[in-house]
């Protein structure tokens, strides 16, 4: 867009004035006759050419338009624009910023192990946030290293603040033989299958049992009497229930391949990306070619994959068979590798702004075998019991 000048001319013989305006081969893009003045467009060249001209004709610069206009507002209001770019930076700043980091659990020695682990990883207080994919990344490292401490792990982002929720893994530690002990219900559930190797088996299929009801009792009975004490040995497999919740886009995004891999520049300002590209790749790699001490900004040779990227609308009718998807596969990071999903249902879809909430129970067949020691259980006093309850 070129500069423009509208100039406002007094005078009585205007034609004159245009004759002198022609022999100088200056371009008018408009021309307006008023009451007491005539108003004229031209571009930068043919005002230099008015100011130069000497004439007794007063001649008055009244509005600007294009690239000159801009330049004159910016100059004008460039220390209040100023300070709007600083704010927006300082916002950004914060707003990528990582002030706090919390783990919730109740054991100190993990919540420190998952604090020094997400420091390494630059999730700690005064770091700036990580896209989503390396989020992702770095939640799934974790659970690999820690594989035998970790059950299930959760990295939450709630502004400047990371909430992280972990399960421990429980390993059950395996007893001597000679040391006597109960088989318990290690949760809440029904018995779907019991089989004992060694032990008296207490609850049967179909029955109802809470976590810490014994199922196969590692007391011998003889006689209504208790004789001897053993290591119960045997599996149990019950029906375990849960409420899974996951929320759905309403409109999602499939990623699908559609060109060779190549290498292009990108600049990464605080947890921004900029590709100088209008079609959309997918990263595969990422080497960095040069980064500022100073400012949270870098530049970096990447390997790229063009995607095409296909949008779903989902509904309420639409997005079930999704949701129970997403839910099972977040049911699965926190059940045992032998467990069998037998059932399921849809409790609740809801619709909330640009999400579907939706709500699923399952029935799982899980192995609920625990282990409870009998070995400072006395015999005679179990018996005594027995008697006196009859």
């Amino acid at each position: 867009m070129q500069s423009r000048y509208i100039l406002k001319i007094t005078g009585k013989n205007y034609a004159r004035f245009l004759r002198m305006i022609k022999s100088l081969s200056i371009r008018i893009y408009s021309l307006s006759y008023l009451q007491d003045c005539i108003q004229m467009e031209v571009d930068e060249e043919g005002y230099q050419k008015i100011k130069k001209l000497k004439t007794t004709y007063p001649i008055e610069l009244i509005a600007y338009k294009g690239k000159v206009k801009w330049y004159l507002l910016f100059q004008k209001y460039r220390p209040f624009l100023g300070f709007i770019l600083l704010g927006v930076f300082f916002l950004l700043f914060l707003s990528n910023l990582i002030l706090e980091v919390e783990v919730v659990h109740t054991k100190k020695e993990i919540r420190t192990l998952l604090l020094d682990a997400l420091k390494e990883e630059n999730i700690a207080p005064f770091h700036f946030k990580p896209s989503f994919e390396k989020k992702e990344d770095i939640k799934q490292k974790l659970l690999q290293t820690y594989k035998n401490k970790i059950e299930w792990l959760e990295i939450e982002e709630v502004g400047t603040k990371y909430i992280v929720r972990v399960e421990e893994r429980k390993i059950k530690e395996q007893q001597e033989k000679t040391t006597p002990r109960n088989i318990v219900a290690s949760k809440d559930a029904m018995i779907l299958s019991i089989t004992a190797q060694r032990g008296e088996i207490v609850k049967k299929r179909f029955d109802y049992v809470k976590k810490g009801d014994v199922l196969i009792g590692g007391v011998i009975h003889k006689n209504e009497e208790a004789k001897t004490k053993v290591q119960a040995e045997g599996v149990v497999f019950g029906e375990v229930w849960y409420t899974v919740s996951v929320l759905l886009p309403v409109y999602q995004q499939k990623e699908e391949v559609i060109g060779k891999k190549k290498q292009r520049l990108s600049l990464h300002f605080l947890s921004h990306t900029y590709d100088f590209s209008d079609a959309y790749y997918k990263v595969r790699k990422t080497v960095p070619i040069f980064k500022s001490f100073l400012l949270p900004i870098f530049l970096s040779l990447d390997t790229v994959e063009q995607v095409k990227l296909t949008t779903t609308k989902y509904t309420l009718e639409s997005s079930e068979k999704k949701g129970i998807a997403l839910a099972k596969e977040k049911l699965s990071l926190k059940l045992p590798q032998n467990s069998e999903i037998i059932a399921q249902k849809v409790l609740k879809k809801q619709k909330k702004g640009s999400k579907i909430y939706i709500e699923v129970f399952f029935k799982v067949k899980e192995d609920i075998t625990a282990y409870e020691s009998i070995e400072n259980l006395d015999l005679s006093l179990e018996n005594k019991k027995q008697e006196e309850t009859g």
